[in-house]
C-alpha cells in the first residue's frame, strides 16, 4: 500500500476483500441460476426446429452455460483446457464438471485435470474448451496491465 495512515490502508484491504468475496457469491448465484433452470426445465437443452430462422441469435441456454463456465473458470472450480488430453466415448454414467448433471446418454468427455480425471457433456465441453481459450486471453491481458 501506499504511504496513507494506517486506518485508510486498513478500510482499502477490507473493502478490496469484501468485493472479491462479493464476486466469488456472485459467481456462485449465477452458477445456481444456471442449474436450477435447467432442473426445472428437462427441455431446457433442446433447441432447434424446422423454422428456426437462419442466423437468429442462440437460445438462452448457450448463454446461461457459456456464463456458467466463465463462473467456474474465474472461481477457479474448472481449470482452463489448454494442452490437456481427453477421450471421447459412451456415457458411463459420471457427473458432468460443467453442469453437474449426471452424463446419461450420447457421448461423455473423460478430461485429464490437475486432480485427476473430470467428465463432461459434449455441448459441455465444447463451450469450456472455447471459454478456456478467452480465459487464458484475458489473464494474459490481466498481467500486462
Amino acid at each position: 500500500m501506499g504511504k496513507g495512515s494506517p486506518a485508510l490502508n486498513q478500510l482499502i484491504e477490507q473493502s478490496t476483500a469484501r468485493c472479491r468475496y462479493n464476486q466469488r457469491l456472485l459467481a456462485a448465484s449465477r452458477r445456481l441460476v444456471a442449474i436450477s433452470r435447467r432442473e426445472l426445465n428437462p427441455y431446457f437443452g433442446i433447441s432447434g426446429s424446422s423454422d428456426e430462422a437462419a442466423g437468429a441469435p442462440p437460445p438462452r441456454w448457450a448463454d446461461a452455460l457459456r456464463e456458467l463456465v466463465r463462473d467456474k473458470l474465474a472461481d477457479g472450480d474448472l481449470f482452463a483446457l489448454i494442452d490437456t488430453h481427453c477421450w471421447s466415448g459412451p456415457t458411463t454414467g459420471e457427473s458432468c464438471a460443467v453442469c453437474g448433471e449426471r452424463i446419461d446418454g450420447g457421448i461423455e468427455f473423460e478430461i485429464d485435470g490437475p486432480a485427476g480425471s473430470v467428465f463432461a457433456h459434449l455441448v459441455c465441453y465444447s463451450v469450456w474448451h472455447g471459454e478456456s481459450k478467452d480465459f487464458l486471453l484475458l489473464q494474459k491481458g490481466d498481467k500486462k496491465n
